[in-house]
C-alpha cells in the first residue's frame, strides 16, 4: 500500500462523509424517525451503475498510462541503442587495452542507465 501517486488522500474526506450520511440514514430508520431508504432495489441499481462506470474509467486510465510508459521506454531504448552503436563505431579503429576498457565502461554505464529508466517507470 502506497500513498505516493494515490488519490486516497483527496478521496478520504468524501468517504468519511459518505459513511456519516449512511450511518445517519440507518439511525433515522432504526429509531423510526424517518424512512429515507430506497425502495425496490433502486439504490442498488444506482450504486452498481456508479461502480461499473468507475471501474471502466480506472481501467482505461491504467491502460493509457501503461501505453504511455511503453512509448517512453521504447524511445529510451532506441536512443540507448543509437548511443551504443555510435560508441562502437567511435572506438572501432582502436584495439588497445585502453579502448577495450572504455568500451566495457560504456557498456556498464548504458546498462545502468537502462536499469534506472526501468526502475523509474516501476516506481511511478
Amino acid at each position: 500500500f502506497s500513498l505516493h501517486g494515490s488519490v486516497w488522500p483527496s478521496v478520504w474526506p468524501w468517504c468519511a462523509w459518505n459513511v456519516a450520511v449512511t450511518v445517519g440514514i440507518w439511525l433515522l430508520k432504526e429509531y423510526d424517525i424517518a424512512n429515507v431508504t430506497f425502495e425496490g432495489g433502486l439504490g442498488y441499481n444506482y450504486i452498481s451503475t456508479l461502480v461499473s462506470f468507475f471501474l471502466v474509467l480506472n481501467t482505461n486510465t491504467a491502460y493509457s498510462r501503461f501505453w504511455e510508459a511503453r512509448i517512453h521506454l521504447g524511445h529510451a531504448y532506441h536512443q540507448l541503442s543509437t548511443l551504443a552503436l555510435r560508441t562502437a563505431s567511435y572506438s572501432a579503429q582502436q584495439t588497445d587495452e585502453k579502448a577495450d576498457m572504455w568500451r566495457k565502461s560504456m557498456k556498464v554505464r548504458m546498462l545502468n542507465l537502462l536499469d534506472c529508466c526501468m526502475y523509474g517507470v516501476q516506481e511511478e
